[in-house]
């Protein structure tokens, strides 16, 4: 009846330090970060003229809130900000120098967080721009 008892009292420890901790043992999928700095090749048209450059964004998260700063090795620079689902990102682009403009795009979020790879499409400098990106996280 001992040993009975004893186990018994052991599974109800058990259980109860495991109902206590919640969090510890959480099955919510995990979340990818964002924040860091991301570089790589960036190629699309503005117009009907065909262009290839490096592009950096240096991102933050926050929760699923992303936002932060972007440049172009052309000299092209301004804001991003975002929204992550799942294994994506939908985000809008503002284009601050050498003019204004602004995009739209999505992007796959690969690698643990660590690869962006996507497209966007809009308006820069006045003239049509659509492109197509892949960063990542050293």
């Amino acid at each position: 009846m001992k040993r009975i008892s004893l186990w018994v009292v052991l599974a109800a420890v058990t259980v109860t330090a495991a109902c206590t901790d919640s969090n510890k043992y959480s099955t919510s999928p995990t979340q990818l970060a964002l924040t860091g700095v991301y570089a790589g090749p960036v190629s699309g048209l503005v117009g009907v003229a065909p262009y290839s450059t490096g592009l950096t964004y240096t991102l933050t998260q926050t929760g699923n809130a992303v936002s932060g700063t972007w440049s172009t090795a052309l000299g092209n620079a301004g804001t991003v900000a975002g929204t992550v689902s799942g294994s994506s990102v939908a985000f809008g682009i503002a284009q601050t120098a050498p003019c204004a403009g602004s995009v739209t795009g999505t992007a796959t979020i690969s690698n643990n967080g660590m690869t962006l790879a996507g497209s966007y499409a809009g308006t820069m400098c006045g003239q049509a721009l659509s492109a197509s990106f892949s960063v990542t996280r050293p």
